[in-house]
């Protein structure tokens, strides 16, 4: 019998499982999810669909043909820990090259870690053919010729061995080699197909399908919840407008299968475009419901709107939030990824496009379950990185016209990238799902709600902000929004406001007031996303009371799509975008009088940090001030002029990707298309959960999510961290930690005072 696996420890009643039932497994699991995936192929796909299933379907069956090697045999049948002295994947390879079948070549390749190669760098060759040798491409003298010549020895063998084990297959014609996102969904049925037979084997916990979901009740339930709201509703021009939108979402259609929606504060942008959708999902038998955003708290506030609308339909099985990235390659930690399986997902906009542009197995993993979806891209002027928009818009619009997806973006000041012929060539017309009547009604109102001004004196130390919003809190007018830029700078603030106002030291041991009794509250992703929503949740109890003597302190992941309301803001100059999407925190539904949202700069005094990518954009706001403070400012043309002058200053990081993905380059593809730049880790601040997982038992990867935070992989070292067990993916943190204000700032803080202000954890887009 031979093995696929490692003999695993032993348990009562398991037997070691045969090669034979892995490739089995992997076939079935790779097949199915490719048929599904190819039911929505469109355009020169359709013609394609026979030969992209074969070519998969030998990738799978022949994907482990190396462990067919005498020697690693011995090493699987001997347990656990033990090292292979060959590299199982050449001998798949060269079995599908021997039999001119390239794109099994590639994904046989590819579905081992480091994933996806570099064409032209295979073209030039390691001192073999291309493709061939070992995972690990290095170019020393001999290191891929003595596996080569391993595998062309045995590879008869292995071939018998196989036949004998799994039988024969019928020979397939070659085919065309796929490239770009087709590649990467074929790679992601295998690769899926690949670690979820793993995992039963592993006695792991597995993904099961989501159950079917009728969009027709989700639109029904949506519609009623709509009524509901609107029965209790004042009678505003408001809520008029809202309702005006959300009717015709609701009743209109479009060819375009990519359309943009305008949609200021307080029109109810996430019911109308979701409605909107559900049309398309429901006429055309789509499977999924995809809302990207780029801050978990926006994912957290659809989720709950979209849950407290559905009712018994919206079950952590039909309706599931991604907070953030979770993929994991390692074996012992794979149970923990967050795939994109129930019918409505959540998830940000790192993860998405970041997938989109992997070229890692683990992070594929999922791409499959896009194509056949509604795609709801909010917030989309903070979706990416200026530079990146021409190469991710070649990435939509494959989506739509070669996987049947429909897409909609929206924002509240949307950046019309497309209708710049030098961002988007060609320039293009998208429809708009904003009545016109309203948007311009609703651009009138905006004009009144909220003035812009500078700080004066220049840039501001921790000593003179604090001083500033105190005395703002203490005026009694209404509460206190600051948005800084990083997250070091943001829990500096909060630890000195609260020993202003509050009156004691987060840092120090003692009795410490409760949740509603301080003034002064901290928002970022120092604390765990459990722990967010706990203050969100006070935040938003304090935005409906009367309440006006607090302050929040908080990164960008408040500054857009979330219901805030607060008399003042003060904003640390980022970019125009984001100056305009804080003002929507500020005097929100227009009751207010005298708001303003002040724009400041820091003095990097060690302890309030700069974040670097900001120097660009920052400049512009200087640039563009006259124009933002006029009283018409129209905040589409604002943020739209403001990318075009990052895109004329990013020096072609643009056109670079687009060369490297035209060139199947796909590793510096996905290093190049990097939202957030850091490596980062997943570390579990929750005691409980780190026991059980330390036991081996089943935690299931929503609650690993709830309860991390993210940090820099260069700094797990210098914290003295260590993961769950050895070789995992996961890291404990073992440093204080404070839920109800500082997060793992509570630990990082005091390092950060001895070292000079050094910053240790990312901010908060992850």
């Amino acid at each position: 019998m031979w093995l696929a696996h490692s003999a695993p420890p032993k348990l009562p009643g398991k037997g070691p499982q045969s090669y034979s039932n892995h490739v089995t497994g992997v076939r079935h699991g790779a097949g199915v999810r490719a048929e599904r995936m190819l039911r929505f192929a469109a355009g020169e796909l359709t013609s394609l669909k026979s030969e992209l299933l074969a070519s998969l379907d030998f990738a799978a069956e022949f994907h482990d043909l190396g462990k067919l090697d005498d020697d690693i045999q011995f090493v699987l049948g001997a347990g656990r820990g033990g090292r292979l002295k060959w590299d199982h994947m050449d001998a798949g390879i060269a079995h599908a090259m021997a039999q001119k079948q390239s794109t099994a070549a590639w994904l046989i390749r590819a579905h081992h870690s480091p994933g996806l190669s570099s064409e032209p760098k295979e073209q030039v060759g390691f001192g073999v053919a291309t493709l061939r040798g070992r995972r690990d491409r290095k170019a020393d003298t001999g290191y891929h010729d003595e596996q080569v010549l391993r595998t062309d020895g045995c590879l008869p063998e292995y071939v018998l061995r196989h036949q004998q084990a799994c039988g024969t297959s019928a020979a397939i014609d070659p085919g065309a080699l796929p490239h770009g996102l087709t590649l990467r969904l074929l790679l992601s049925c295998l690769v899926d197909a690949d670690h979820t037979d793993t995992a039963v084997w592993d006695g792991e916990p597995v993904a099961t399908e989501a159950p079917p979901v009728k969009w027709m009740d989700v639109r029904q339930a949506l519609d009623r919840h709509l009524a509901e709201l609107e029965s209790d509703a004042e009678a505003t021009d408001k809520n008029e407008m809202r309702s005006q939108f959300y009717t015709h979402a609701g009743r209109t259609r479009f060819e375009e299968r990519i359309i943009a929606c305008e949609a200021g504060v307080g029109l109810g942008k996430t019911t109308s475009v979701t409605r909107h959708l559900l049309n398309y999902a429901e006429d055309e038998g789509l499977r999924h419901l995809f809302v990207v955003a780029p801050y978990t708290n926006i994912l957290r506030q659809t989720g709950r709107t979209l849950r407290k609308a559905l009712g018994d339909l919206a079950t952590d099985e039909v309706l599931c939030e991604n907070h953030h990235r979770a993929e994991f390659g390692n074996v012992s930690s794979r149970q923990y990824s967050a795939l994109w399986k129930a019918p409505i997902t959540l998830t940000t906009t790192v993860q998405f496009f970041e997938t989109l542009a992997s070229n890692h197995p683990a992070q594929l993993r999922k791409l499959h379950e896009l194509p056949g979806s509604v795609i709801f891209l909010d917030e989309a002027h903070a979706a990416l990185p200026a530079a990146f928009w021409p190469q991710a818009w070649r990435w939509l619009r494959t989506l739509t016209e070669k996987w049947n997806c429909r897409i909609v973006l929206a924002s509240g000041s949307m950046i019309r990238f497309w209708e710049d012929s030098k961002i988007i060539a060609p320039a293009v017309k998208l429809p708009e799902l904003t009545p016109h009547t309203v948007m311009t009604e609703n651009r009138t109102m905006e004009s009144q709600r909220v003035r812009f001004e500078k700080l004066p004196g220049g840039a501001i130390n921790t000593a003179r902000l604090t001083e500033l919003m105190a005395a703002k809190a203490e005026e009694g007018s209404g509460p206190v929004l600051c948005i800084l830029n990083t997250v070091q700078s943001a829990a500096v603030i909060a630890h000195a406001l609260a020993k202003m106002i509050d009156g004691f030291d987060a840092l120090e041991p003692g009795a410490q007031p409760s949740l509603a009794e301080r003034r002064v509250l901290h928002l970022s992703t120092a604390l765990s996303p459990l722990n967010r929503e706990m203050i969100l949740q006070e935040i938003e109890a304090r935005t409906k009371s009367d309440r006006a003597d607090w302050i929040l302190v908080a990164t960008s992941c408040v500054e857009a799509g979330v219901d805030l309301d607060f008399q003042t803001g003060y904003r640390e100059r980022c970019s125009v975008a984001s100056l305009i999407q804080t003002s929507g925190r500020v005097n929100r539904h227009g009751t207010r009088v005298g708001s303003v949202l002040y724009d400041f700069t820091v003095i990097g005094d060690n302890m309030l940090t700069l974040h670097p990518a900001f120097k660009v954009s920052a400049k512009i706001v200087e640039t563009m001030w006259p124009a933002i403070v006029v009283p018409d400012a129209v905040p589409s043309q604002l943020v739209t002029l403001a990318m075009q002058l990052e895109i004329k200053e990013g020096k072609g990081l643009s056109e670079s990707i687009i060369k490297l993905e035209n060139a199947h380059d796909y590793p510096e593809v996905a290093d190049g298309f990097r939202i957030i730049t850091s490596d980062t880790r997943t570390v579990v601040v929750d005691k409980d959960i780190v026991e059980r997982v330390e036991n081996r038992e089943s935690v299931l990867w929503p609650e690993i999510m709830r309860n991390s935070v993210q940090l820099w992989s260069n700094r797990i070292k210098n914290l003295g961290m260590e993961p769950v067990y050895p070789g995992s993916d996961l890291y404990v943190w073992n440093n204080l930690y404070d839920p109800l204000l500082l997060g793992v700032m509570k630990g990082i803080l005091p390092l950060v005072f001895a070292n000079h202000g050094k910053e240790l954890i990312i901010d908060n887009i992850s």
